[in-house]
């Protein structure tokens, strides 16, 4: 796998949902701005993306608990992204303060200050809403395509 390749492919899909959530196509998520709130359907999306481009087959989804700054007070806010072997590709990083909007890379000392709450095989199955999501998916898949 060619990190570039990957970068390259994680910058594509990040414009392609953030003009997807402008356009209405992922309303079934019900989130008002991207890409805050989006880490989780991101990972997911771009885990689909990259078993399709066949760049990979054991993409993972993991997610996690954030550091908070100076001991900010209320719960601890969480995040998700995609990994596979010692590779993190995070397409929503940009919504925490001194991230890049597109992160492609080896644990840096901010993903080794996240406390992982969770890990599974990334993708758009399991979903409740299964028909929103493919739909979602397949609309964010063409504008990534189109590219």
């Amino acid at each position: 796998m060619e990190t570039d390749q990957v970068r390259a492919i994680a910058v594509r899909l990040r414009h392609a949902m953030k003009a997807a959530h402008d356009g209405g196509d992922l309303a079934c998520f019900a989130t008002e701005t991207f890409p805050d709130g989006y880490c989780g359907v991101a990972a997911d999306f771009l885990c689909q993306y990259l078993c399709d481009e066949r760049l990979g087959d054991a993409w993972q989804r993991v997610s996690g608990e954030v550091p908070q700054r100076d001991a900010e007070p209320g719960p601890r806010p969480t995040h998700a992204c995609a990994e596979w072997e010692d590779v993190i590709v995070d397409i929503t990083a940009g919504q925490f303060p001194g991230r890049p909007a597109v992160f492609v890379g080896s644990q840096d000392a901010w993903y080794c200050g996240i406390t992982r709450t969770g890990s599974g095989a990334g993708g758009i199955a399991g979903y409740m809403n299964a028909d929103a999501v493919r739909k979602a998916y397949e609309a964010v898949w063409r504008r990534a395509s189109a590219d």
